[in-house]
């Protein structure tokens, strides 16, 4: 058995978990919105980045191939979908890094890159995010474009696509997959780390669903709050003028 299938079936169980959250589930639906997107993505990016930063040093072992390396720029590929709706996201919510995203991105960046040595953990966690992209974030990337043509965002001739971070170059999966089943690690503890990768993004999930109620209430507020400032001005600019007229 490969490296993957043993992934697959030893993290079958926290995987139905992570995809079962209710902040994963709206992508489905017409529920979701534009903010969630964008804060789902606001959360990537600093995982994503600290993964990189990891994966990249000369001394981490297994290292990725260069004709794989597209695989270690997904945060470039965030900062291009954030900056798409960028336009469309009230300033307060932008970038707004959670408390559960923190962290596990102190955690991550506290694993040591060991010389000479494979790095089973580090690899599992990156191994968790690649895979949910490759395999499961194509479907998400269909559910983002239904978003966007819900809500009428011009998808055509634009700087960026606001969904480069679910495009990958062709056959990156199957390349990926050849070369990942390839590997001689200890397939044990990249289960047991990836079990634990799947619990902490699981936490991101959760509390990406338990500060949307907030997030909502305060920009359905910020806009009650707009509607009676621009009122109290309309009728102080009427009785100016019915002054100035008298």
């Amino acid at each position: 058995m490969g490296v993957l299938s043993k992934i697959h079936f030893g993290t079958r169980d926290a995987h139905k978990i992570v995809e079962k959250k209710p902040f994963l589930l709206r992508y489905k639906t017409n529920e979701l919105t534009l903010l969630d997107h964008y804060r789902h993505l606001s959360q990537l990016l600093p995982i994503y980045e600290v993964l990189e930063k990891k994966l990249k040093t000369q001394d981490f072992h297994p290292a990725i191939p260069i004709e794989l390396n597209e695989l270690l720029n997904r945060s470039s590929q965030i900062k291009k979908d954030m900056a798409f709706l960028s336009g469309y996201i009230r300033s307060e919510n932008k970038v707004v890094i959670l408390d559960s995203t923190a962290t596990y991105v102190n955690y991550l960046e506290n694993l040591a890159v060991r010389q000479n040595e494979l790095n089973e953990e580090l690899f599992a966690h990156f191994l968790v995010r690649i895979l949910g992209d490759l395999f499961g974030g194509q479907k998400i990337k269909s559910y983002v474009v239904s978003l966007y043509e819900r809500n009428k965002l011009p998808l055509k001739n634009q700087l960026f696509s606001g969904r480069d971070f679910y495009s990958f170059k062709e056959n990156m999966l199957k390349n990926f997959s050849s070369w990942l089943n390839e590997l001689s690690v200890d397939e044990d503890k990249v289960v047991q780390s990836a079990n634990n990768a799947f619990i902490e993004n699981g936490k991101v999930m959760d509390a990406l669903e338990a500060s949307r109620k907030s997030v909502s209430l305060f920009n359905i507020n910020s806009f009650f709050n707009a509607k009676v400032i621009f009122a109290s001005m309309a009728a102080v600019a009427t009785a100016y003028t019915y002054n100035l007229l008298r």
